[in-house]
């Protein structure tokens, strides 16, 4: 059976990027949507590389 929940390193590369197009795209003087998508970047990086 496959376990649909597991979050491997791809997986997560892909939340970040998807996360980098969105804040590309967004108007830029949206400050609550934009610290939002960096709040939630900075979680999937440091899922990825740790915290440093």
């Amino acid at each position: 059976m496959t376990n649909y929940n597991v979050i491997t390193p791809d997986i997560i590369w892909l939340k970040i990027e998807q996360i980098e197009l969105i804040l590309s795209a967004i108007d830029q003087d949206d400050l609550q949507l934009k610290a939002k998508l960096e709040a939630e970047l900075e979680y999937w990086s440091d899922q990825l590389f740790g915290s440093w």
